[in-house]
């Protein structure tokens, strides 16, 4: 009984995983108005359009940049923080289990994170959880 009860649990996890990452975009409604309720539309529209540009100048719109994204990342038990990616590199830190860690880059084996305490290093990838 509890073994089903684990097993559903699971499942459901991953179905809603997979349905997490899939969502689909609705398709287009088509409109069933009057030809002159489109053109009133499509006016306001282009007036729309026209107070967005007057209040935004071109060279605002040009230099915002897309927000970097941040992965943050736990440490599932204490896991040594290594200056390069070998386990002979010299220790920098043991992070502890538990600690949030924001994810820098990764290779094949290791994670290269920045701890709370700002030092940056790698820890092996089977001590960090939600590094993909």
């Amino acid at each position: 009984m509890m073994r089903k009860k684990i097993f559903s649990v699971i499942l459901l996890c991953v179905l809603f995983y997979a349905c997490a990452g899939s969502q689909a975009t609705p398709d287009k409604v088509q409109s069933t108005t009057p030809d002159t309720a489109k053109n009133v539309s499509s006016e306001s529209a282009a007036n729309n359009q026209e107070q967005k540009n007057i209040q935004q100048p071109e060279s605002a719109k040009a230099s915002q940049p897309a927000a970097p994204v941040v992965q943050y990342l736990y440490i599932t038990r204490d896991a040594k923080m290594r200056k390069d990616p070998k386990n002979l590199s010299k220790i920098i830190v043991i992070l502890k289990k538990g600690e949030l860690v924001e994810k820098i880059s990764d290779s094949k084996n290791w994670i290269q994170v920045k701890s709370a305490s700002g030092k940056a290093g790698w820890v092996l990838r089977k001590f960090v959880f939600g590094g993909k």
